[in-house]
């Protein structure tokens, strides 16, 4: 548990931002909780699937990605 600003990885995060981050076995991120969503890496730390109710509209919604981090399917 902490904040983008002391640990982790943030995915359009403020600083002071409470979050909880689950890390794999060599210590990447793999999966971030925060007040507004739910974020999965890869074993890259790449974006795998966000789900979203962020405050700008084109930050909410369920996305998975491809790979590379690119967007390849999102809803809405």
């Amino acid at each position: 548990m902490g904040t983008p600003e002391v640990a982790g990885a943030s995915v359009d995060m403020k600083p002071d931002a409470p979050v909880i981050w689950l890390t794999d076995e060599n210590g990447s991120d793999r999966a971030i909780l925060t007040s507004d969503g739910l974020y999965f890496a890869n074993g890259h730390e790449k974006p795998l699937v966000s789900l979203s109710s962020g405050s700008v509209p084109s930050q909410q919604g369920l996305r998975f990605y491809r790979p590379d981090g690119k967007v390849f399917w999102s809803a809405p």
